[in-house]
């Protein structure tokens, strides 16, 4: 049973201090590299993340994962992976891991390497005016975030945050506090 909560949060204090550390650092300091890091560091960091139920059983992920959705250039979907390392990655070596699976995409030599593991679905619309989404759970994956914004309303630059997961495997409760890291680790 899919289930979601839903968050609207500003988003200029957490994307300005990105944007700043961004310069220094040779990348873009957009929503979607700052949502990609948090994400893998939600998966990194996070024990249930890995967890799912298959035909009544629980299984979790030997090798956790961030899967990304990405649009190719035909409109079709892929759900390349982001490994997550024992260590902490910086946003900016997340984004360069991001970036390196868009250029697999565009040459079109993704291997099944590049889809292996899981944990967490990431989907991001940025800048579209949308102000909500839901992403649906993919096969074997509890969790699913939907990212979408910067966008402006009451004054301020939103981003809202939508946390999909599966309540045969975790409460709500938990699914709060799994939403409730996510935002603070993006803020961080």
């Amino acid at each position: 049973v899919q289930l979601w909560f839903i968050q609207v949060i500003e988003g200029d204090t957490s994307l300005e201090k990105f944007q700043m550390l961004a310069k220094n650092n040779h990348v873009s300091g957009s929503l979607t590299e700052l949502a990609t890091w948090a994400g893998v560091e939600l998966v990194r960091t996070n024990e249930l993340i890995s967890g799912f139920i298959q035909n009544g059983h629980l299984y979790h992920w030997n090798q956790k994962a961030l899967a990304v959705v990405v649009k190719t250039e035909n409109n079709s979907l892929l759900l390349p992976t982001i490994k997550c390392q024992q260590k902490t990655q910086t946003p900016f070596e997340v984004a360069d891991q991001f970036v390196t699976l868009k250029r697999k995409i565009v040459t079109q030599k993704l291997s099944a390497n590049d889809f292996e593991g899981g944990g967490l679905l990431l989907s991001i619309i940025e800048g579209d005016g949308i102000h909500g989404f839901n992403a649906l759970l993919p096969k074997n994956m509890s969790f699913a975030l939907a990212i979408c914004g910067p966008f402006f309303s009451l004054g301020k630059n939103l981003i809202s945050i939508t946390l999909t997961y599966d309540h045969q495997y975790v409460g709500g409760h938990t699914a709060a506090d799994i939403l409730r890291q996510f935002i603070a680790v993006l803020r961080s």
